[in-house]
């Protein structure tokens, strides 16, 4: 007897086929009567986070105002029904909550947000996004992009989505990883940034950013390939033009392979 695997496994949940040939087989020029097994796999069965999202200012295309692009990357789930994309806005004219902007279908992975109709200024709309699959299980959210908006005539605006008003170093995506993962920084002038992972004992394994950034959001990636597993720490420290220390954080990040 041998088996032959038809379709592949869902590790977060699923089904997969197995096809079992039993008999004598080729060299007895002989066959007997296959068996198809059905089985479905324990675990977790919600999809993964949406990978990829961003945010950008667009013009509508008339009148004088921006709106906010939100794109992501399409997951890959099989029984995968479609997003949330949810929005929290901050500042003078939001309480900080989140809540569902928009329930899509499965193909769709951008939206556009016309956040003239929010109304006010020096506010900042976030965005982040969960996947959901036919039996209404909710992936973990996405990371969270945003743009700031807001002026005379309440539009998003491009200048000012660019530019945060604070410094800010935000949790290592995913975490943990393997091999790799995207740390985000905001700042909210043109400054030298110094991002360096340790390990346990102190010792610098890798330069992850080193360099003069302008004011922004930014984010940057380290290849953790050639190291072995383990717990890290990322230090990084922001300098703005005069020399003054913006920003000095440390972050924990767990390697596994």
């Amino acid at each position: 007897m041998f088996k032959t695997k038809i379709a592949d496994v869902q590790n977060k949940g699923g089904q997969s086929v197995i096809a079992s040939i039993a008999g004598g087989g080729f060299f007895q020029n002989e066959w007997s009567t296959g068996r198809i097994h059905l089985f479905k796999h324990a675990g977790n069965p919600a999809p993964a986070p949406p990978l990829g999202i961003s945010a950008i200012s667009v013009p509508r295309g008339y009148g004088n105002y921006n709106d906010a692009k939100i794109t992501w990357r399409a997951n890959i789930e099989r029984d995968l029904a479609g997003y949330a994309l949810e929005r929290r806005i901050t500042g003078v004219c939001g309480n900080g909550n989140w809540y569902v902007l928009a329930q899509l279908d499965e193909s769709t992975t951008e939206y556009i947000d016309e956040l003239s109709t929010v109304g006010g200024n020096n506010c900042l709309a976030e965005y982040r996004v969960k996947a959901f699959d036919a039996e209404d299980h909710y992936s973990d959210p996405s990371a969270v992009v945003q743009i700031a908006f807001g002026s005379d005539i309440w539009k998003a605006n491009a200048d000012q989505g660019n530019k945060p008003r604070v410094y800010a170093l935000h949790p290592a995506f995913p975490n943990p990883f393997n091999p790799s993962t995207q740390i985000k920084f905001d700042l909210s002038e043109d400054s030298f940034v110094s991002l360096n992972a340790f390990d346990v004992l102190g010792r610098k394994v890798s330069e992850i950013a080193n360099g003069h950034y302008a004011a922004g959001y930014h984010s940057a990636t380290w290849d953790a390939s050639k190291v072995a597993s383990g717990v890290y720490f990322a230090r990084f420290t922001a300098t703005d033009g005069n020399g003054n220390m913006r920003l000095n954080k440390v972050t924990k990040l767990l390697l596994t392979k």
